[in-house]
């Protein structure tokens, strides 16, 4: 299947909000040091980070961020959390783009069936227990304050 990252990106969002997730955020800064493709806040108040890739070259390219795989390789492997970070981290792709066992260890893979039809093919594992907190609620507000004006 053919699709286009903002294609992707809007499915996803619309997938996520009708199981309903209490936020969905596209192309937003968050973390420091990255930009979420898609951000999620569950009704639970769990942070899921959704990474949008569109081709084999783009999903190997993204390895290139090192400081943000190291901070999710350090909080997996070591628990050491030194900045704000999601509870869990999926990649998000068009249906067999990649495979299962080409994703990290600290990250999970949905694949996108056809639109608003999307399958966990590894499920992410929990990074950490922290819920979101009134900081990052914070963080959010003046960025969208700023996104609009």
């Amino acid at each position: 299947m053919k699709i286009s990252g903002t294609k992707l990106t809007k499915d996803l969002t619309k997938d996520l909000l009708r199981k309903g997730n209490k936020i969905q955020l596209s192309n937003i800064f968050i973390f420091p040091g990255w930009e979420s493709d898609v951000f999620n806040v569950s009704k639970s108040m769990i942070i899921s980070e959704y990474e949008i890739k569109v081709s084999r070259n783009d999903f190997f390219a993204d390895f290139n961020k090192k400081e943000k795989h190291k901070t999710l390789e350090d909080l997996w492997t070591k628990g050491i959390m030194n900045q704000e970070v999601p509870n869990h981290f999926y990649y998000c792709v068009p249906e067999g783009l990649i495979q299962a066992d080409e994703v990290p260890e600290y990250s999970g893979l949905i694949y996108c069936i056809s639109p608003l039809w999307f399958k966990v093919i590894k499920k992410a594992p929990k990074l950490h227990s922290e819920k979101m907190n009134n900081d990052l609620w914070e963080t959010i507000a003046m960025k969208l304050f700023y996104k609009t004006i």
